[in-house]
């Protein structure tokens, strides 16, 4: 599994973009793990009026069950995870963010700067290389994505930004997400 997992992030495939509802994908992807052993409550929070994005479905679909599992895996019994998106119109640039957060343990301050590098994990089963192959796929759809603890609750949070190449819509769906 190690070494698969390696050669998957050593050798990802060419990103195939395609046009799709970002909004529609995190629904899809909630729905995979809402009836999970732990019962686990999954609370979308989804703008509307997103406007379609340039990604490749297959490596975003890859990142959103990847952190979806992470969180389910931090989460203790009957509590919930969060998933949001919205549009965020910054320093002249339009990009859709979501966020997911979980109410678990939270992540250790000695690997928080490290959480993203191969090989860092706090699994015993683990390879190390989920985040680093989610920070891999964001990067190569030019986006961003951050991770921390919550401040005033429990758990944690990751953050990532895709930006909006097409200009189509934005405007409109900007004002309409106000």
């Amino acid at each position: 599994t190690m070494v698969n997992s390696f050669s998957e992030y050593a050798h990802s495939p060419t990103i195939e973009l395609t046009t799709c509802q970002l909004n529609q994908l995190l629904q899809e992807a909630a729905d995979l793990y809402r009836n999970n052993e732990k019962d686990i409550q999954i609370e979308l929070r989804l703008a509307e009026a997103l406007p379609e994005i340039e990604v490749d479905s297959k490596r975003l679909r890859q990142v959103l069950n990847n952190l979806i599992k992470n969180a389910l895996e931090a989460s203790d019994e009957n509590t919930k995870i969060e998933i949001h998106s919205e549009l965020i119109h910054e320093n002249d640039m339009n990009f859709i963010q979501i966020k997911i957060r979980d109410y678990g343990k939270g992540i250790a301050d000695n690997i928080q700067q490290q959480i993203f590098e191969p090989y860092i994990t706090t699994k015993q089963k683990g390879t190390g290389l989920g985040l680093a192959i989610v920070k891999k796929i964001i990067e190569e759809h030019s986006g961003i994505v951050r991770i921390g603890n919550n401040i005033n609750t429990a758990g944690a949070f990751i953050t990532i930004r895709l930006p909006i190449q097409k200009s189509h819509n934005i405007k409109k769906a900007v004002n309409n997400s106000r």
